[in-house]
């Protein structure tokens, strides 16, 4: 094992002049092992091989660049570690909500479309309120009535909208909700102002007759 009491030993003696054989001799007598001290000669050697001009200053760029390899080898494993984990992440999000299993985002999505119909009405009859019929078009209604109309949470088209002619111009309508979880449901309004109408019946309805004449034309009160 290479220490620094066997470092400074073996240096003093290449000071002295002893060649290397004579130094691994003496200190093998002495008990070390051959290879700690073939491995500290060899460490001595290099030490003295960086200190000569010019190798030097190899050394020092080959330390350099091992040291950034190393370096850029890690951070390069974890940058793709976190990059393959994001893609994973980001393919399994994607695949979700492309076939949705759990049917979670179509719920929510009804949820939406049940508030849209129900601020559309709502809207629809304010509209009628003010101008006694309704729109042609839903647009008609921003921004006097509702600051943006509703759109279907998942193709961003308008709902389906047709005014009705009764009697009188727009005086109902047709909304139509298309849901995922659920059948269409199409609402509408009653229509408003209409006279109750007149049933016809074949039946004459009697005249009216007052009771007194009744009475005075009995035979027994004229007795």
């Amino acid at each position: 094992m290479v220490n620094e009491e066997l470092i400074t030993d073996i240096q003093e003696r290449f000071r002295q002049g002893q060649r290397r054989a004579e130094i691994k001799e003496d200190l093998m007598e002495q008990g070390y092992d051959e290879d700690d001290i073939d491995d500290t000669i060899a460490k001595i050697q290099r030490g003295v091989l960086k200190q000569l001009p010019g190798i030097s200053w190899i050394y020092r760029h080959v330390e350099h660049f091992e040291s950034r390899t190393n370096a850029v080898s890690f951070r390069t494993t974890v940058l793709l570690m976190i990059a393959c984990v994001v893609l994973l992440l980001l393919t399994a999000g994607a695949l979700y909500l492309f076939f949705d299993p759990l049917g979670t985002g179509a719920i929510g999505r009804d949820v939406k479309r049940q508030s849209d119909a129900t601020i559309i009405e709502n809207g629809l009859t304010q509209y009628f309120q003010k101008n006694h019929q309704y729109p042609n078009i839903l647009d008609e209604m921003v921004p006097g009535t509702l600051s943006d109309i509703p759109r279907d949470p998942k193709s961003g088209s308008e709902y389906q909208y047709q005014p009705v002619d009764n009697i009188d111009n727009n005086s109902n309508y047709n909304l139509c909700i298309a849901y995922e979880q659920q059948q269409q449901q199409c609402f509408n309004a009653s229509p408003v102002g209409l006279d109750i109408p007149v049933i016809p019946t074949g039946t004459p309805i009697p005249a009216f007759v007052p009771q007194s004449a009744t009475v005075s034309a009995s035979p027994d009160h004229a007795m």
